[in-house]
């Protein structure tokens, strides 16, 4: 994975306006982890791959445990420097740590849930994918504008490019490449993941949405938690439903490409002179 499609690694939190001037506790995030993360978490790791919970010791060999792990360390390391609110670490391990470490310990289909003692298994790996076809255009249906540049600072001239362009973009270099799920290849069963998602209308709009809140997290220097954020409240619900393998968007996908999607929800006409009941809708 590499370091520009996310944020530098170092964090440099005397950027940051309004906040005393405290000096990151650590310089990267393997030095987080090893010296604080792996010190302080005392959980019950279940050695039999598939089972309990699951902890690989070469963490660094997933892509998603290292993206989630920085981004875990980054908004520590905020909360860490709020001397004014005493409350701040508490928050940090309420609203950061345990919803990555429920997803990061995920002994059935998270990111090191095939982990072994003896160190051969070597990750799930990226989720699959095949290029859009020719002329395709990602239609969301709410015909609302790409991203644009967002100013940072007092200089309103100083805009960061967004990461990428095209949601296609997003979802071949970043998404894939970064989320590393058990996909289960029978479908119906765990977590189902359609190699040509672009065929699917819902997993299209919520990709483009999921892109969106990804470049304002990454264009939120001000903000440590800014991209710890969207995994917890972006990505992880979305996924959620995307990867759902009994009744989500793909849940029926297969390895050669035949199946084409549920399609739209079935509809009828409206009757004459329906009118919608406003005491229903306030």
């Amino acid at each position: 994975m590499s370091d520009d499609l996310f944020f530098d690694e170092a964090l440099d939190l005397d950027d940051l306006d309004d906040e005393p001037a405290i000096e990151p506790a650590f310089g990267s995030v393997d030095e987080w982890v090893h010296g604080y993360l792996v010190r302080v978490i005392n959980r019950k790791i279940d050695p039999k791959p598939g089972h309990g919970l699951s902890w690989d010791r070469r963490w660094w060999l997933h892509n998603e445990v290292v993206a989630r792990m920085t981004a875990l360390w980054w908004a520590w390391e905020g909360a860490r420097r709020r001397t004014e609110d005493r409350a701040a670490m508490s928050g940090w391990w309420v609203d950061h740590c345990e919803p990555h470490l429920r997803v990061l310990l995920d002994g059935e289909t998270g990111p090191m849930s095939g982990a072994d003692e003896d160190g051969t298994w070597r990750g799930h790996g990226s989720l699959a994918w095949e290029p859009v076809p020719d002329g395709w255009v990602g239609d969301d249906l709410a015909d609302l504008p790409n991203p644009q540049p967002i100013p940072v600072g007092e200089n309103a001239d100083d805009l960061p490019a967004p990461a990428f362009t095209r949601v296609q973009d997003f979802v071949e270099r970043y998404l894939c490449e970064v989320v590393n799920r058990k996909i289960d290849p029978k479908p119906g069963h765990g977590l189902s993941w359609d190699s040509r998602w672009w065929r699917h209308q819902e997993v299209v709009s919520r990709l483009t949405a999921l892109w969106w809140a990804f470049e304002d997290a990454r264009a939120a220097p001000d903000d440590p938690a800014a991209m710890s954020n969207w995994w917890l409240r972006h990505c992880d619900p979305t996924l959620r439903v995307l990867l759902d393998g009994e009744t989500g968007p793909m849940s029926g996908a297969d390895d050669n490409g035949t199946w084409r999607g549920h399609g739209p929800l079935p509809i009828d006409e409206l009757p004459e002179k329906w009118t919608r009941q406003t005491h229903l809708t306030p």
